[in-house]
């Protein structure tokens, strides 16, 4: 019997689907509209004859034949590049040096990570963890190749995307209604907490705290413990 062949764009598009969470979030990395990258999966699922993702409230989830077809994706996607790069130019080696907040790290490089590391498991990456206003001078002074920053000001490197910040506080406590108000905050230098400071100042209202945040990830203890905190 002849079965329709799995196209290397079909794949690829399932896979950064898969990585990124969603058609939205996966589309600028594809260098493609929604419209398109919706299409190529819509190909995808006919070719296999299966559904192969399912939209989830947040974000697209695979099905059980999703599952098992995301191994043989990923393995025929990273032998394409393996042959691609044995015809096309020396493979990749060194180190790269690179730098990123902790807040960034799982949310936004852990994905790019996973992409690369087996397409050039000949690159060596350093990361170093630590707050922007650490990365800058870092990256200024040789010390990183690269880094995944907050920008300090608007001529700062590539713009790769815009994130709002919000305030977030624990449902069991009034802390919003404190004046002034306590917040848990990074060191003294964070461009977040330079801001969250600017905006609270902005409304009239004092803040007051006494407590930093780097050693707490994503600050969740002292916001339960109800210090509201700009994120």
């Amino acid at each position: 019997m002849n079965y329709p062949d799995l196209q290397v764009d079909w794949l690829k598009c399932f896979v950064a689907v898969v990585d990124a969470g969603s058609l939205s979030s996966a589309a600028p990395e594809l260098h493609r509209s929604q419209s398109a990258v919706s299409m190529q999966l819509k190909k995808l699922e006919a070719a296999v004859g299966r559904q192969l993702l399912v939209r989830g409230p947040r974000q697209h989830q695979l099905t059980p034949d999703g599952q098992v077809l995301l191994g043989y994706a990923r393995r025929i996607l990273d032998l394409h590049a393996e042959a691609q790069t044995a015809f096309h130019g020396e493979e990749l080696a060194g180190r790269v040096r690179l730098g990123v907040p902790d807040d960034y790290a799982a949310t936004y490089l852990t994905p790019v990570l996973k992409r690369f590391a087996p397409r050039h498991g000949n690159v060596e990456i350093e990361l170093d963890c630590e707050q922007s206003t650490s990365l800058i001078p870092r990256v200024e002074k040789g010390e990183l190749d690269l880094a995944l920053i907050s920008r300090d000001h608007a001529r700062r490197g590539t713009l790769l995307f815009h994130e709002p910040m919000v305030w977030v506080g624990s449902p069991q406590f009034d802390a919003w209604r404190r004046d002034p108000l306590p917040i848990a905050v990074y060191e003294h230098t964070s461009l977040a907490k330079r801001s969250a400071i600017n905006s609270w100042a902005c409304r009239g209202a004092a803040t007051g705290w006494s407590t930093t945040a780097r050693a707490w990830r994503g600050r969740s203890p002292p916001s339960r413990a109800g210090w509201p905190s700009p994120c």
